[in-house]
Parts: structure tokens; C-alpha cells; sequence
């Protein structure tokens, strides 16, 4: 017997390896698919060249760390090359799964398949391009930081809640809109709360809210948030000087006042609003609950000969039925899930029904007697991670939607256990079987996501399948035939001309072109953001007018008609500088000065 036993240990620990193998290449899947003119080439742009050089102060020292980071990285064998960093960033997405995976398996005891399964549909919604580690990275920050909190409040220990202070503080420097997230350390006194109110729910006397090991814990986790801002602050300025620093961020600051989007008030009421609208979109699923209840209640109230073999079957049909209503009603009659794969109006709602069906859940468990105090706070900490994943990025819920690593295993976790779970007050597998339906359902919508969309070639059907010759950086990077013809024209004339390794002024939807072509920034390689204003672009094109050699310049194809200030004070600069178009391509034009 204990020989069977070892067996079947061994056996379900291979299976086990190999899900988890298969998980981790399945991160990497896309990393030689789709060109990003936009994003993704801005950052890597940002990594080779690093410094106040070919950057502005501002996205220098707001997202200082993740420039840091991406520049170690490109210093690695294949650094230089989009596939290399597409490779090394995605590596810091399979980190945060795998550290989320490790603590929901080894200390939750959440069952490995729930936690593969969840982390397959985090995966599948990952849309971000994995070079922007100002984002991936803060999920890292954010989601390890609040697990040691846990590990440290439950366990009470007060070294992990120093190294969660430690790794909140790291995300400030990661992105500067993560100081934001300091907030998090309300959540050791709700700690103590929620053990106070499990203690009154469990009717056990003599417990009482712990205040000196509350106090403990909130410093310890202070200390080690101004260790580390201290550390990082000091270094930024022996190295840059602590004015350039102040400098940057002050115009952070700015731009969110003429940039609505990049508001923290904005992006907080955007995601409140977002949660009440979609959260009443849940009413199909409630009354499709009330009725299957309503119904599982008259067949227990029937007559006991007639009860297992004809009402309790029967009901169980009627629910059935009922979440093939509900699931066929949100599928073709509800506007706000399709199945357009190439677009993320495929994913969008449905992650937003889940997310506000997990924070009832969690709410719920607070609340629950037989819950323990380490599933009670993860919940808070799932909420927590699910809320803050959103604030610091102008693309409102769609960034939170890169961060369900925590969340995705705990739901199906609480779904498995209430499914599990046996009650006398009435017959609830209608609605068991409803949730679980319309759960497994939201789910199933990630998978053709996950494969098909590929960021900045949305809604495109067709061609992956072409490549470009003889630039080294684009080696084995698969695209669209018009990136193609772009990429390969304009790599053909800067070699054919001698032109490789200039400087370069991007303007408008082009930054990736600096990283794609080696062309190195001449001072901002995305000057058509807003938050990077006029007055600097007229400062910095009067201090190009003293180098010796000009940069070149790549601009789109309507430039002449673009009416914007910014494309104003850029033909007025080619024009006292003798810049003419030499070459085009795609919707590309180049510049060259004479």
C-alpha cells in the first residue's frame, strides 16, 4: 500500500512538473510576434539609452528603477535585439506567476490545478507588451509585498512586514505614481479588525484587538519603506543631484493637471464608476440564482418518496437550464462580451464581472466564521492588489487587467470550496452550478484573447507571417507586411547611405523606431506625448542647432498638414536648418539636413 502510495506521489508530482513547464513556455508564446512602433520600442529605447542624454528628466526619474532594470538587461548577450528583450522582460511576467503560484500552493494549500488554471487566465489577459517594466515590475512590487505583509501579520513576524515595507517602497521608484500605494498600510489595523471580528463571531472571550503588535507591525513596515527611499533617493542624487530629481517629478506633477487621464482622481472615479456599471450587469446571473433557489426549495419541501428521484433531478435540470439561459443571454444579446478575439472588447467586461464578483466574495469571507484569519486577509489583499493594479496608467481598467496572478487562483479557490461546501439552510447547488457556469464561462472567453490579440496590431486578421532582412535587431520578429515594409525600407536606405547610428528625431506615432533602427534619441525619442510640452521641445531643438552633426528625422507622412504646435516648431527647425526629405516609406517620411 505505502508503495501504491509513493507511486501515485511520484506520478501526480511529474504531472505537476510538466503543467508547470508547459506554463512557463506558455508565457513566452508571443514574444516573436507583432511589431510595437509605440510602447514597446520606446521603452527599450529608453533602456539602451538610459540617462539625461537621450531622455527628459521627468520619465527618467518617475520610472527610474524599471529604466534601470530594462538597461542591466540590455546590456545581456541579445540586449540589443527585440526578440533578447522581449525574452529577458517576459521573464519578470513568469517571476510574478511563479512567486504568487509558489505562496497560494505552499502556504494557502490552494489545490495546484485551481492554481494553474488561474494563472493560465492570467496569462491569456497579459496584453501589455512585456517591456513596459514600469508596469510588470510594479505588479511584482505590489503582489510580494502584500503576500510578505500576510506571512508576517499571520505568522507574527515582524521581518516579513519589514520586507513588504521594503518592496512598497522599491514601487514608488519603479513608477512614481505607486507612492499611492502607501495606503497599503491600512491594511495591518483591518488585520487586527477582521481577528477582532472573527473573534466576536466565534464568540470567544478574552480576544481583543492586539494594539502594542499592531503598532509593532506598522513601524516595522515604515522602516523598511524609508530604508529603501532613502537608499534609492540618495544614490539618484550623488549620481543626478537632487534638484534634477525634484525637477522631474515636479513635472510629473504637472502633467497630471494638464493631462486629465494621468490623474490619480481620474483614473480612481474611472474604475469606481466602471465597477458600479458592470457590477449591475450581474443581474442576469442573480436571478437566474433566485429562481433555480425558489425552485430547489419546492423540491425539498416535497414529498420525501418523491424527492430523490423525481424533484430533487428535476430541479438540478431547471438550474442547469438556467445557466445555459444565462450564459446563451451574455454571449449574444449583451453588447458588452463578444467574442471579437482581436480586440479587448473581448475580455474587458467579462474581468470586470469577476472582479466585482471577488470582491463580494471576499467581503463575504471576512464575515464567515470557518474562514482562517490567512484566507480572510488574502481576500482584503486580492481586493487591495485589484484595485491599485489600475491607478498610476492612462489606460483606465485595461492595465489592472495584466494583474489577476493573486486573483484568478483565489476566486477559482473560493468557487471550489463553495461548491464543496454543505449547508442545511437550503439546497444552493442552483446556485453552485449558475456561478460556477458563468465563472468557467468568463474564463473560457481569455483563451482565444490570449492567442490571437497582439498589442498595437488589434483588429488586424491578417500577416504575422513576414520578417525583415538584414537588421539585426529585428532578427526573428514576425509582423504584418506594412511594419514589414517599413522596418525593411528604412533599414535598406540608412545602410545603403551610411546613415546607421545617427541621432534621430521621432515625431508623432513612431518612438519604437529609434530601438528597431539603432538610432539613437536625440534628446526624447516620443515628443508628441503631451507630457512632454512645447517649451521643452523649442529648448532641446536649440541646443541640437550647436551639435556638429544634425540628427536625422522621421516624421509621418502628414506631417506638412499636421496643424499641432509641436509640428509648428519642428518645420520651423528644418527649415533654419536645411532639412530635406530624402527618402519614404509606408506612412514614414525621412529628413536629412543638408
Amino acid at each position: 500500500m505505502k508503495t501504491k502510495d509513493k507511486t501515485q506521489k511520484r506520478v501526480q508530482q511529474i504531472i505537476c512538473g510538466i503543467l508547470w513547464l508547459g506554463l512557463i513556455f506558455f508565457a513566452f508564446r508571443k514574444v516573436n510576434k507583432g511589431l510595437d512602433l509605440w510602447d514597446t520600442g520606446y521603452n527599450l529605447a529608453n533602456f539602451q539609452w538610459m540617462g539625461t542624454e537621450h531622455m527628459d528628466n521627468m520619465w527618467l526619474f518617475s520610472t527610474y528603477l524599471s529604466n534601470a532594470v530594462g538597461h542591466i538587461l540590455s546590456l545581456l548577450p541579445g540586449g540589443k535585439t527585440l526578440l533578447g528583450m522581449n525574452i529577458y522582460t517576459t521573464g519578470v511576467t513568469a517571476l510574478l506567476m511563479i512567486l504568487s503560484s509558489c505562496f497560494l500552493v505552499r502556504y494557502m494549500k490552494i489545490p495546484m490545478v485551481l492554481v494553474v488554471a488561474g494563472e493560465f487566465v492570467a496569462l491569456n489577459l497579459c496584453w501589455a507588451p512585456s517591456a513596459i517594466l514600469y508596469d510588470y515590475l510594479t505588479f511584482v512590487c505590489l503582489d510580494v509585498g502584500l503576500i510578505l505583509m500576510l506571512i508576517g501579520l499571520t505568522k507574527e513576524h515582524w521581518r516579513e512586514v519589514f520586507l513588504s515595507g521594503i518592496l512598497i517602497g522599491t514601487g514608488m521608484f519603479v513608477r512614481f505614481s505607486n507612492l499611492a500605494q502607501l495606503i497599503v498600510i491600512i491594511l495591518i489595523p483591518v488585520f487586527y479588525i477582521i481577528m477582532w471580528i472573527g473573534s466576536v463571531l466565534n464568540r470567544e472571550k478574552g480576544k481583543r484587538i492586539w494594539m502594542k503588535d499592531m503598532l509593532k507591525q506598522m513601524a516595522a513596515f515604515l522602516a523598511g519603506y524609508a530604508l529603501i527611499v532613502a537608499i534609492v533617493l540618495g544614490y539618484i542624487s550623488i549620481r543626478y543631484g537632487f534638484s534634477e530629481y525634484v525637477e522631474g517629478i515636479g513635472e510629473l506633477m504637472d502633467m497630471s493637471q494638464t493631462t486629465p487621464g494621468y490623474s490619480s482622481s481620474f483614473m480612481i472615479k474611472f474604475l469606481f464608476t466602471n465597477l458600479m456599471r458592470y457590477g449591475l450587469r450581474l443581474w442576469h446571473v442573480i436571478a437566474a440564482i433566485v429562481l433555480g433557489l425558489v425552485c430547489a426549495v419546492a423540491a425539498d419541501k416535497m414529498d420525501s418518496k418523491l424527492h430523490k428521484c423525481v424533484f430533487r433531478p428535476l430541479a438540478g435540470g431547471i438550474s442547469i437550464i438556467l445557466a445555459l439561459h444565462v450564459l446563451y443571454t451574455y454571449l449574444t444579446k449583451c453588447d458588452y462580451i463578444t467574442q471579437d478575439y482581436l480586440s479587448y472588447s473581448s475580455v474587458y467586461a467579462p474581468m470586470l464581472l469577476l472582479g466585482v464578483l471577488t470582491i463580494f466574495i471576499a467581503v463575504v469571507r471576512v464575515f464567515s466564521k470557518e474562514a482562517s484569519m490567512a484566507e480572510k486577509f488574502l481576500g482584503v489583499i486580492v481586493v487591495s492588489i485589484y484595485l491599485l493594479s489600475v491607478i498610476g496608467s492612462s489606460t483606465e481598467f485595461h492595465l489592472g487587467m495584466n494583474n489577476y496572478f493573486v486573483l484568478m487562483p483565489y476566486l477559482l479557490w473560493e468557487i471550489y470550496s463553495f461548491c464543496r461546501r454543505k449547508t442545511d439552510l437550503i439546497p444552493v447547488y442552483p446556485a453552485k452550478i449558475i456561478i460556477t457556469a458563468f465563472v468557467i464561462f468568463c474564463c473560457s472567453l481569455t483563451i482565444g484573447f490570449g492567442q490571437k490579440f497582439i498589442y498595437e496590431e488589434a483588429g488586424s486578421t491578417t500577416g504575422r507571417e513576414y520578417c525583415v532582412n538584414g537588421n539585426r535587431t529585428l532578427r526573428g520578429i514576425y509582423m504584418t507586411q506594412r511594419k514589414a515594409e517599413i522596418a525593411q525600407g528604412l533599414s535598406d536606405y540608412l545602410a545603403d547611405n551610411g546613415l546607421q547610428g545617427r541621432e534621430v528625431i521621432l515625431y508623432d506615432m513612431n518612438p519604437g523606431l529609434a530601438f528597431y533602427l539603432q538610432l539613437p534619441p536625440a534628446f526624447n525619442s516620443w515628443i508628441s506625448l503631451g507630457s512632454y510640452s512645447c517649451e521643452k521641445l523649442q529648448a532641446d531643438l536649440e541646443r541640437t542647432k550647436e551639435k556638429k552633426e544634425l540628427p536625422l528625422m522621421i516624421v509621418s507622412n502628414n506631417f506638412e498638414s499636421d496643424e499641432r504646435v509641436k509640428a509648428e516648431v519642428l518645420r520651423r527647425f528644418m527649415k533654419e536648418c536645411g532639412y530635406e526629405m530624402t527618402y519614404s516609406v509606408g506612412q514614414f517620411e525621412m529628413f536629412v539636413a543638408e
